[in-house]
C-alpha cells in the first residue's frame, strides 16, 4: 500500500486529468468514440497514475483478442515481464454488461475477464481495467480460472467540481479516485510485487489460431496445424503429404472449400505388425473445412469428422472446422475443433477463433503437441480423444457444485436441505437458458446488480426470487413493476415459462438465507455457484452417445442432482452409502433398453421390416431411412403415436428422455411429425417416491422442450410464426411426472378396475367421473394464463368431491385406491407421494397399462430403517393385501419386477 502522501498526490494529478477529460467531451457533445477515449479520457488518466509512455505497450492494433494497452510496473524492455495492468477502452457511455451483436460471449465485460485469463502475458494477480473514461470497472486474476471484481467505479462526477472543494470536500467520487490510485497505480502495483521479470510462455494454440485469422485457406491451415514453417511453402507441402481440396463432399455438406494432408502415422496394431515400412503405417487425415453459411452445428461437424476419417484405414480424423457467421465482419470467426476415432467424434464447443475458450485452448495445444511430437512408432487415436473428454470436465463440475450445496446443506435440518437443492434446480434452470440467450445476462452480473442494489447481500430476495416469482412465473399482462428502475429494465425481456418450476414456495422462500458471496465468491475454498457455472460451457442439447462436446448438457445435470438427492434426504453426516437403491443408468443404455422395449411393442404394427431395420426406426442416429408405403407408413406412425411409457421409478428421468429421442426419431424416420412437446403431453408417464426426483425430472423434460424450439427457431425464424421461443410458456406436467408411491399398486396382471369383486362394472357414476378426472387434467397440461389455471384447479378439486361422494356407502367395494385419488392434489407444488395405483393415477379409458414399462428399479433391502416388526408388517401388508408374490427375495428390485409385469398392457 503506498503512502497516503504518494497517493494524494497521484489522487490530484487524476482528478486533473479527468476534469480536463470533461471539457474535451463536453466540448464534443460528449459523442467520444474508442478511438476518443484513449486519447482524451483514457491515456492522460494512466500517465497521471504513473504510466508515461516507456511503462506501456499498445496491443489494440494487434486484433480483438488482444487488449488495448499493456502496463508494466518496469519500462519496456525487451526483457519479457508480466504484465501488471491490462487496459480496455471503450467508446463513452458503453454498456459494460450487454453485447451489440446479442452474444454472451462478446460483451466488453467478458472480454476483459478473458484477457485476464488467456493472455500469454497474464499472470495471478494481474489487474484488468474496462473502461470508457469516466466509469472504470477493475478485476484481478486469483487463479487459473476466476477473476475477482475488485471495483466499479464512477469517476464522472469529479469533472463537475471545483478545484478548491477538492482540499475539503470527500465525497463518493473522489474516494473513488483513491480506490483506483491504489488498486492500479504503478506505485501501489510496485509494492506488490510486479518488478520481478519472468519469461512468458506463449500456448501453441494461440499461434495456431493467429495463423488462421492471417490465412483462412484450408491448405494453409493444415500447414500450420502440422508445424510447417510457412504457408509459403504449400506446393512443396502438397508433394510430401497430399493436399486436396474440392468445394463440397459426397454428402453435400455446406462446405466452401477444404483441405486434409496425411498426418502423423497410426500405431500399428498387432493385426498390422507385418506391414513393413514405417511409410506403410495408416496416416490419420488432418483437415480444415471453410463453411461457407455460418453453420458449425454439431451435427454437421461430426459427419464431416467422420467423412474424413473414412479416408484412413485406421478410422481416425482431425478436423478443423470454422465459419463467418452471417453477417459478422470479415474477422468475426467461430470455429470447432474436432477429432474422430472408430465412429465416435469429441469437439470443441464454438468458439470465437479471436477470443478463444480455455478449454478450446487447452485441448488443441495438447493435441498440437500429440501431432508435431508423434513418435516413430505411431500415435495410438485414441490418445487423441483424452484432450476432448468431459469425463474429467464432469467430475470435476460434480465436485464443485456438491460443495456448495454441502456447505449449505450442512447441520441443516431435512426441509431446509430440500429447499436448498429446489433452489439449486431452479439456478441452474435458469443460467442454462440465460447461456443461449433466451435470459438476460444482466440479473446474473455480479457488477451490474451490486451498481443497481449497492448491496449484492439482498440479490438473494430482491432480484432472484423477483425473477423466478414475479416474472417466470407470471404472464406479461399481471406482472408489477420492480421498485427499482435499473432492476425492472433488465428484467423486462424475462418471459413467462410457467411450467410450475418457479412457483412461489412460501415455507422453502423463508428458510433461505443467501448473501451476494454463495453467488459470486471467487475465493477457491468457497466459491459462489454463479462463479462454479461461469466456469464452464453449456448446451440444451444431450449429448448422446457418439457425438460427444466440450459442454454440460441436461443429462449431466440430472446426474448431478440424482447424486444430490441422498445426501439431502438422509443428511451429509449420517450418509453412509446411496440410500433408496439409487443408481444412474448411462444414456447410452438407457436408450438400448428403450428401444428394445419400443420395438417390441410395435413389431407386429411392422411385419415389413426386418428387426435391423425395426431398431433403425427408434434410432436418432439413423440418416436414412427407405420410405414406406404410404398405408404401411401412415399404420406405423399411428401405432408409435398410440404408444403409452411408463417408468415407474423415474429418477432423474433417464428412461423418458431415451423414450422422447426414440419416438420422436421413429416417427420422423417413418415419414411423420411430431414435436417433444406433443409426446410428452400424449404418451410419456412416469413417478417417483422421492419429491425432488420429480422435480428433476420435470426439469430434463422441460429442457428438451425449450431446446428443441430454440433449434427449429435457429434453423427457421418463422417456425412458430409470430410466437418466438421466449413467449411461448412450457406446459404444466404435474399430471405427466407425479410423486407417487409405485408399491401401492396391485401386481396382479389381471387386475381391472371394474372386475370380479371390485366397482359393479354397471356402475356408470364411477366411470364417468373418472373420465371427467383424465380430462380436466389433460387439460391442466397446456393451461398457461392465471385465470385457466385456476379454473382447472377448480374443476379439479370438484370432481375430486364428487368422487368421494360417490365412493361413500360402498364399503369394501371402494378400494383404498380409489380413495387416495379422491384425495390426491396433484396439481400442486404438495410433495407427499400419494398411495394410488398407476392405472389410476394416469387413467384415461378401462384399460389395465402400459405399452411399455421400462426403468431402473431401485436395488435396496425390503425396509431396512425399520425395526423387526415394523419391517415384518410391512412385507406381510404387500404380502397378504396387496398381492406381492416376491417378497421372500428381500429386495425392492424384485417387487418392481413384478410392478413392471402386472402394469403392461396385454400387448405392452
Amino acid at each position: 500500500m503506498i503512502d497516503s502522501r504518494t497517493q494524494s498526490e497521484t489522487a490530484q494529478r487524476v482528478i486533473a486529468a479527468i476534469r480536463q477529460g470533461y471539457e474535451d467531451a463536453e466540448w464534443r457533445g460528449f459523442d467520444i468514440r474508442e478511438g476518443d477515449t484513449r486519447s482524451l479520457l483514457v491515456i492522460p488518466v494512466l500517465k497521471a497514475l504513473g504510466y508515461e509512455a516507456r511503462y506501456r505497450s499498445a496491443e489494440w492494433t494487434q486484433g480483438k483478442n488482444r487488449p488495448d494497452e499493456c502496463l508494466f510496473v518496469k519500462p519496456v524492455t525487451s526483457v519479457q515481464m508480466p504484465v501488471a495492468v491490462f487496459i480496455e477502452a471503450k467508446p463513452l457511455g458503453t454498456d459494460f454488461d450487454s453485447s451489440p451483436l446479442g452474444g454472451r460471449a462478446d460483451t466488453p465485460n467478458r472480454q476483459i475477464e478473458r484477457y485476464l485469463l488467456q493472455h500469454p502475458a497474464s499472470n495471478l494477480n494481474t489487474i484488468g481495467v474496462l473502461t470508457d473514461g469516466f466509469r472504470w470497472r477493475i478485476y484481478r486474476r486469483v487463479s487459473d480460472t476466476d477473476n475477482r471484481l475488485l471495483a466499479d467505479l464512477n469517476l464522472r462526477r469529479v469533472g463537475h467540481m471545483h478545484s478548491r472543494l477538492l482540499e475539503s470536500m470527500l465525497d463518493e467520487s473522489v474516494r473513488d479516485v483513491h480506490k483506483l490510485v491504489d488498486l492500479v497505480s504503478r506505485e501501489s502495483l510496485a509494492e506488490a510485487g510486479f518488478t520481478r521479470a519472468r519469461p512468458i510462455k506463449v500456448n501453441p494454440a494461440d499461434v495456431f489460431f493467429d495463423s488462421i485469422l492471417v490465412s483462412y485457406h484450408p491448405a494453409s491451415v493444415v500447414a500450420n496445424f502440422l508445424g510447417e514453417s510457412s504457408p509459403i511453402t504449400r506446393a512443396d507441402i502438397a508433394d510430401r503429404v497430399h493436399l486436396q481440396g474440392k468445394t463440397k463432399d459426397i454428402h453435400d455438406r455446406d462446405w466452401y472449400i477444404y483441405a486434409y494432408a496425411d498426418g502423423p502415422p497410426q500405431l500399428k496394431s498387432v493385426e498390422a505388425s507385418d506391414q513393413g515400412s514405417f511409410d506403410a503405417l495408416p496416416r490419420i487425415p488432418v483437415a480444415a473445412v471453410h463453411f461457407t453459411k455460418g453453420n458449425l452445428a454439431r451435427s454437421e461437424v461430426a459427419t464431416t469428422a467422420r467423412t474424413f476419417a473414412s479416408t484412413s484405414s485406421g478410422k481416425a480424423s482431425i478436423l478443423i472446422a470454422y465459419a463467418r457467421p452471417l453477417g459478422g465482419k470479415d474477422t468475426d470467426y467461430r470455429a470447432r475443433f474436432a477429432v474422430s476415432v472408430n465412429g465416435r467424434v469429441s469437439m470443441t464447443p464454438e468458439f470465437d477463433l479471436e477470443m478463444p475458450l480455455p478449454s478450446a485452448r487447452k485441448a488443441v495445444a495438447a493435441i498440437l503437441e500429440l501431432v508435431r511430437n508423434a513418435p516413430d512408432e505411431g500415435i495410438d487415436p485414441k490418445h487423441l480423444e483424452e484432450p476432448l473428454a468431459i469425463h474429467d470436465l464432469q467430475q470435476r463440475f460434480y465436485r464443485e457444485v456438491a460443495g456448495w450445496v454441502e456447505r449449505h446443506q450442512l447441520g441443516r435440518d431435512r426441509p431446509y436441505r430440500q429447499a436448498v437443492l429446489q433452489h439449486l434446480i431452479r439456478v441452474m434452470f435458469a443460467w442454462i437458458l440465460k447461456e443461449s440467450n433466451q435470459l438476460p445476462s444482466a440479473p446474473f452480473d455480479e457488477a451490474f446488480i451490486r451498481d443497481a442494489l449497492h448491496d449484492a447481500d439482498g440479490y438473494h430476495q430482491d432480484v432472484l426470487e423477483f425473477m423466478f416469482y414475479e416474472r417466470l412465473n407470471i404472464e406479461e399482462g399481471n406482472r408489477t413493476p420492480h421498485a427499482i428502475k435499473e432492476i425492472n429494465e433488465a428484467l423486462y425481456e424475462v418471459p413467462y415459462l410457467n411450467g410450475s418450476l418457479f412457483m412461489r414456495n412460501t415455507e422453502w422462500d423463508s428458510m433461505l438465507s443467501l448473501k451476494g458471496d454463495d453467488y459470486w465468491s471467487s475465493e477457491s475454498e468457497v466459491p459462489g455457484i454463479y462463479t462454479i457455472l461461469a466456469r464452464y460451457n453449456w448446451t440444451l442439447d444431450e449429448n448422446r452417445p457418439g457425438v460427444n462436446e466440450q459442454t454440460l448438457d441436461p443429462e449431466l445435470l440430472s446426474n448431478l442432482f440424482e447424486r444430490l438427492i441422498a445426501p439431502t434426504d438422509v443428511g451429509h453426516e449420517e450418509l453412509k452409502s446411496m440410500p433408496g437403491g439409487t443408481y444412474y443408468t448411462p444414456p447410452d443404455i438407457a436408450d438400448e433398453m428403450v428401444k428394445d422395449a419400443l420395438c417390441a411393442a410395435t413389431r407386429r404394427y411392422a411385419n415389413n421390416l426386418s428387426e435391423a431395420e425395426l431398431r433403425d426406426l427408434f434410432d436418432s442416429k439413423t440418416t436414412y431411412f427407405r420410405p414406406l408405403p404410404i398405408d404401411d407408413a401412415n399404420r406405423l406412425i399411428e401405432r408409435i403415436k398410440s404408444l403409452e411409457v411408463f417408468d415407474p421409478a423415474v429418477g432423474s428421468g433417464a428412461f423418458l428422455f431415451s423414450a422422447l429421442v426414440a419416438l420422436k426419431a421413429a416417427i420422423a424416420n417413418a415419414g411423420g411429425f411430431s414435436t417433444s412437446e406433443e409426446i410428452i403431453g400424449r404418451q410419456l408417464f412416469g413417478q417417483d417416491i422421492q419429491p425432488l426426483a420429480v422435480q428433476i425430472t420435470k426439469l430434463r423434460l422441460f429442457i428438451a422442450i425449450q431446446a428443441e424450439r430454440y433449434a427449429n427457431t435457429e434453423v427457421d425464424p418463422d417456425f412458430m410464426g409470430d410466437l418466438t421461443v421466449e413467449h411461448m410458456p412450457l406446459p404444466n406436467l404435474e399430471a405427466r411426472v407425479v410423486c407417487a408411491d409405485t408399491l401401492a399398486t396391485t401386481p396382479d396382471p389381471s387386475w381391472s378396475l371394474f372386475g370380479p369383486g371390485q366397482l359393479d362394472g354397471a356402475d356408470s357414476q364411477i366411470r364417468s367421473i373418472l373420465s371427467d378426472l383424465a380430462d380436466v387434467r389433460s387439460r391442466w397440461y397446456d393451461a398457461h394464463a392465471e385465470d385457466a389455471k385456476m379454473q382447472v384447479l377448480a374443476e379439479d378439486a370438484a370432481v375430486r368431491d364428487a368422487l368421494r361422494l360417490a365412493l361413500q356407502g360402498k364399503g369394501e367395494l371402494a378400494s383404498s385406491g380409489l380413495l387416495a385419488l379422491a384425495e390426491a392434489e396433484l396439481l400442486t407444488s404438495k410433495q407427499l407421494p400419494v398411495p394410488v395405483d398407476p392405472r389410476l393415477l394416469f387413467y384415461s379409458s378401462d384399460r389395465n397399462g402400459f405399452d411399455v414399462v421400462v426403468g431402473n428399479p431401485p436395488y435396496e433391502r425390503l425396509f431396512p430403517l425399520l425395526g423387526a416388526d415394523d419391517r415384518s408388517a410391512k412385507i406381510t401388508m404387500l404380502k397378504d393385501e396387496k398381492g406381492y408374490r416376491t417378497t421372500a427375495v428381500g429386495n425392492l428390485y424384485s417387487l418392481f419386477c413384478e410392478v413392471g409385469l402386472a402394469l403392461a398392457s396385454e400387448n405392452g
